[in-house]
């Protein structure tokens, strides 16, 4: 297959990147701002970062609430057509922003770090939004590819790069991808809070099962954004170090009302992403320092199940593990 041509505004017309496999296909737009001798090597690491047509599709930065750039896949369309998907895209992102930093404000008082990946994801696409330093950030998006989890690692992986490389900072290990084997330890003692069962005790046994120690340490199911049952391992001695700066009833409480609290600005994520990924987040995860909160959407009635990990080595092992149970869920009876 022959390539088009680039086009006027081309990313490649920067000497860091002359020689993209795909060339002809991405395309980039630069604040004015954007000083070459500091941005082409940024804009180098971003470009290898998409190396195929896989995934990410389009990828924005923002610092302090300015649009510097935009990478995209828009090449092989006229500039007439590009610049309103790539003003569209871009607004979209800036919400996805807006809403990643009030999310970071919420989740302070659960003291475990600050919030440096979100992930939403829908049927058909996934956004990630990943925070290099305060008031530094990376939003991508894919949408109709294969394995839509290409995109979330690939833009982990660039993040630690443009730390390491670019800034001399510490790896964060986004995601958690550095240790992706699932423990077999499956739990220590279990506390449960019944709530309104509205749920089968066959999908609380599930839940109970699937609780451990080394990674998924908090689960509860919600039925029309009310808690209906939640379980954790908090009083694991092996989890101790989790509670210097805040007792276990406490840290029940805030994860026990958290959703509440984030109703409205879980609800604007999926408005702001739905025109570039679709509508209908089927999951959501907020990835601090220490650790991630899932959500994993069971249905359209505000039906889902949301995880915990207090681990940051753990955050991939938590959620695969998580995942058994929303896969068990969705099997069972509807009147579970």
């Amino acid at each position: 297959m022959t390539l088009p041509q680039p086009p006027d505004e081309c990313w490649e017309h920067s000497p860091e990147a002359a020689d993209h496999p795909l060339a002809g296909l991405l395309s980039v737009w630069r604040a004015e701002h954007c000083d070459p001798s500091l941005f082409d090597p940024l804009i180098k690491l971003c470009a290898e970062a998409i190396p195929d047509t896989a995934g990410p599709q389009s990828l924005v930065r923002f610092a302090r609430g300015f649009h510097d750039f935009t990478i995209d896949l828009l090449g092989e369309k006229p500039e007439e057509e590009r610049e309103p998907v790539r003003v569209a895209r871009r607004h979209a992102f800036r919400q996805v922003v807006l809403g990643v930093e009030r999310l970071d404000q919420m989740l302070g008082e659960l003291d475990t770090g600050p919030l440096m990946r979100t992930v939403v994801q829908t049927r058909s696409g996934i956004v990630h939004c990943g925070r290099v330093r305060p008031g530094e950030y990376l939003v991508a998006a894919a949408r109709d590819v294969d394995d839509l989890e290409l995109t979330d690692r690939r833009l982990c992986t660039l993040v630690t790069k443009i730390r390491n490389e670019l800034h001399g900072l510490s790896d964060e290990d986004p995601g958690g991808y550095s240790d992706a084997l699932v423990s077999l330890e499956r739990s220590g003692p279990i506390s449960n809070r019944p709530g309104e069962s509205a749920f089968s005790p066959d999908v609380r046994q599930v839940m109970d099962a699937n609780l451990s120690v080394d990674d998924l340490h908090y689960l509860a199911l919600y039925k029309d954004w009310r808690p209906v049952y939640s379980c954790d391992v908090f009083d694991a001695p092996r989890l101790k170090s989790a509670f210097f700066t805040m007792t276990r009833h406490r840290r029940r409480e805030l994860y026990d009302d958290l959703v509440h609290k984030a109703r409205r600005d879980i609800n604007h994520l999926g408005r702001s992403v739905r025109d570039v990924i679709g509508a209908g987040p089927i999951r959501i995860v907020l990835d601090v320092e220490s650790g991630a909160v899932y959500t994993h959407v069971l249905d359209l009635d505000g039906d889902f199940l949301v995880g915990v990990t207090l681990r940051q080595s753990a955050v991939f092992r938590a959620e695969k593990r998580m995942q058994k149970v929303v896969q068990h869920i969705l099997r069972s009876p509807a009147d579970n």
